[in-house]
């Protein structure tokens, strides 16, 4: 059995979940609505990328299983990187003592 949710949901956008702004929305053979929307959130990874809701003849959303997983699927972080953080505090280090140096009165 197809699944539904409300058009308020499916609006999210699927990286930030803020509500998308409704650029244009067009009508579809079989009476229903192709809304197209972008992400307008300057800190999300999708900013200024649109996305598709379609609504059926009485607004609802067939949610597309397949297409809701990727959407909303979790994503990993990368672990931290070990060796760029021993060069980083090396790096921080060099620049301490130099500046201890360059600063130091005669």
């Amino acid at each position: 059995m197809p699944r539904f949710i409300s058009y308020a949901e499916a609006s999210q956008c699927p990286e930030c979940k803020q509500t998308g702004e409704l650029l244009h929305s067009n009508r579809i053979q079989g009476g229903g609505t192709l809304h197209v929307l972008i992400c307008r959130n300057e800190r999300c990874e999708t900013s200024g990328m649109k996305f598709f809701v379609e609504t059926d003849h009485n607004g609802q959303v067939q949610v597309n299983e397949e297409a809701y997983a990727k959407a909303h699927e979790t994503r990993v972080s990368p672990g931290p990187n070990l060796e760029a953080d021993r060069i980083h505090a090396q790096v921080h280090a060099e620049l301490a003592k130099q500046l201890a140096e360059e600063t130091r009165p005669e």
